[in-house]
């Protein structure tokens, strides 16, 4: 989530405690915790977690849309006439698209069922507790907190600052479950103060974050959920002997997280093998967030040259954050790159191409990757009109985020044995309106999927292999949805 509002966590959303990031807009602060840590793993599968979309009403959605066309006529009229028009502050933008932003899947505190957001723009972990007894935390499921039951990590508790309020309780800790993956002695935050006013519409309970550990934590001795799994083996070690890697998968409606390799059915309804060839992979820059470094962003509008150089000579900063909804960008780089607007879904084909070149090492050539119209346009359906906006927006930021907008259209992996971010296009041709119903979505069948991997190793890295050709018609229309 971006380091602005992300989804609320210990450190939430995409710019965890310390950097920033965007979605994630909330700036944490928490306190420290020294964990013992011990887990325990049980097949030797990946495990998928299904994940489902947070639904969002017709009053929320138009709120939504306004706010994003708002943003993007100030945007033109900056570009055309140089002065800015009343402007939507980004917080309240990112809070406000939150609402149908988010994607959260099922765990288990303890033997306990919780709803939680899986963001790697943060690595912090909490849930409401059983001691917050106000009406936005009874709307959610609370863990049942017994200091007869439960050891503390923190005899100064959780106290977490955010843009937009303050998450405060006890670190405990417990056990968590992910599918079959068992996590004991685990650091959790339970919240007996939630002062977010975004608790009160979505359907999760909490985050947990997946970014690497940030200095703040590193200094608190503070060990995220996915370091204790990389440091007790349990995905790496016997029985399971897989990568400590986890993939992230969404469509219009739902997806899944899967830890311990990539799922390749997601690559294809047919044929099964291998799939590592069909992710292009490029290295981590920085281990805070999940930072890559950018070359340039190119732009090709019908029948004009391509524009490049769009970022400095050094290149750009760029995050993949799965709390994130939108793509964000530098406002000076978005408002050269988006010089007209889109007037109504059936134009989208006026709308230009985005190429994004990351640098990848030993000075071989980068890794493209490009989004069309139909992976960055929005369709909301409103009273039973479609109306469309640019799902990319500019930012006060000097770095990019690639959120929700972005991940749709690639199955990603983030490998924390190589410290480097895989993408594998998928075969985009039409979505659905935002919150739509997508009946014949392949993970409407998935379940708790657990497809069995083959051991990696130095020589024989994670994925089981996938002969299928991936592909995108630009003639696909985006008015048909």
């Amino acid at each position: 989530m971006r380091q602005q509002i992300g989804l609320l966590v210990l450190s939430l959303a995409l710019a965890a405690l310390g950097v920033t990031a965007r979605d994630s807009a909330l700036n944490p602060i928490i306190t420290p915790l020294t964990p013992t840590v011990e887990a325990k793993a049980s097949s030797p599968t990946i495990v998928t977690i299904p994940l489902t979309r947070n639904a969002a009403d017709s009053t929320k959605r138009a709120e939504v849309l306004s706010k994003l066309k708002l943003r993007q006529t100030n945007m033109m009229t900056l570009v055309e006439t140089g002065s800015e028009t009343r402007e939507i502050p980004l917080e309240e933008e990112i809070l406000s698209e939150k609402h149908l932003a988010t994607y959260f899947g099922r765990i288990k505190i303890s033997k306990h069922d919780f709803k939680v957001l899986f963001d790697t723009g943060s690595c912090e972990f909490w849930v409401p507790s059983s001691e917050c007894t106000t009406g936005r935390c009874m709307r959610h499921s609370r863990f049942p907190w017994d200091p007869n039951n439960s050891r503390l990590a923190s005899s100064t508790g959780m106290n977490i600052q955010y843009l937009s309020g303050r998450v405060a309780g006890d670190m405990v800790y417990e056990t968590v479950q992910l599918g079959d993956i068992e996590v004991k002695n685990q650091v959790v935050g339970l919240a007996k103060v939630v002062d977010i006013d975004l608790l009160d519409d979505v359907k999760w309970d909490g985050i947990l974050g997946l970014a690497y550990p940030n200095p703040t934590l590193q200094q608190q001795g503070i060990t995220p959920l996915f370091d204790t799994i990389v440091n007790s083996k349990v995905l790496s070690g016997a029985p399971r002997h897989l990568a400590n890697q986890f993939a992230y998968y969404i469509d219009d409606t739902k997806g899944s997280v899967t830890f311990g390799g990539a799922n390749c059915d997601l690559l294809s309804a047919q044929n099964k093998g291998a799939c590592i060839d069909k992710f292009k992979f490029v290295p981590v820059t920085e281990k805070t967030y999940w930072t890559v470094h950018l070359k340039d962003v190119r732009v090709k509008y019908p029948g004009k040259p391509e524009s490049t150089g769009n970022c400095p000579a050094g290149g750009c900063k760029a995050i993949v954050d799965t709390g994130t909804y939108l793509i964000y960008g530098p406002e000076a780089q978005v408002s050269n790159m988006l010089t007209s607007q889109l007037e109504s879904c059936s134009k989208h084909g006026a709308m230009p191409t985005f190429t994004f070149d990351f640098h990848v090492e030993n000075g071989a050539e980068p890794v493209s990757l490009t989004l069309n119209p139909i992976d960055y346009i929005l369709k909301f359906n409103i009273n039973q009109r479609d109306e469309c906006v640019v799902g990319i927006s500019p930012d006060k930021d000097v770095i990019w985020t690639l959120g929700q907008v972005f991940l749709r259209t690639f199955y990603t992996v983030f490998d924390r044995d190589e410290d480097r971010i895989g993408f594998a296009r998928l075969h985009r041709t039409r979505f659905n309106p935002i919150n739509a119903r997508q009946p014949n979505s392949l993970l409407e069948k998935q379940g708790d999927v657990k497809v069995e991997m083959q051991a990696r190793n130095k020589h024989n890295p994670a994925f089981v292999e996938l002969k299928d050709k991936l592909s995108y018609d630009p003639a696909d229309e985006i008015d048909n949805f």
